[in-house]
């Protein structure tokens, strides 16, 4: 008979415990799901930002490229434009030449005599 009070203890525990875990699985569980979907919208939305910024990123890269080759472009300008100029400067230089030496000629056919006789007239 000390086993009949003991099983109905037993019972009655092992009935409190399936209560108390309905109890909190029912609290729980709807918390879990909740959260469950709270995260895949975060997901969701996460992954929508991140494919706006690989697009975003693939645009900046595209034009980023563009930059460079126009950037290259024009560095080739101004060295073809710098040579140019150079060439051209030589150019000069060699004509200032022969006009240097002309001017030292004519410099020196109109030259005053030296003893002063135009100085007078």
């Amino acid at each position: 008979m000390t086993e009949a009070p003991a099983d109905l203890e037993d019972r009655q525990r092992v009935d409190r415990w399936l209560e108390e875990s309905q109890y909190l699985l029912g609290r729980l569980i709807p918390g879990y799901l909740e959260d469950r979907e709270r995260l895949k919208a975060r997901l969701a939305g996460s992954e929508a930002d991140c494919q706006r910024l690989r697009l975003e990123v693939d645009g900046l890269r595209r034009e980023v490229s563009g930059l460079l080759a126009e950037l290259q472009h024009q560095r080739n300008e101004q060295a073809a434009t710098a040579e140019t100029f150079a060439t051209v400067l030589g150019q000069l230089s060699d004509l200032q030449k022969p006009l240097t030496e002309v001017h030292r000629r004519l410099q020196a056919v109109h030259a005053p005599p030296l003893n002063g006789a135009h100085a007078h007239a």
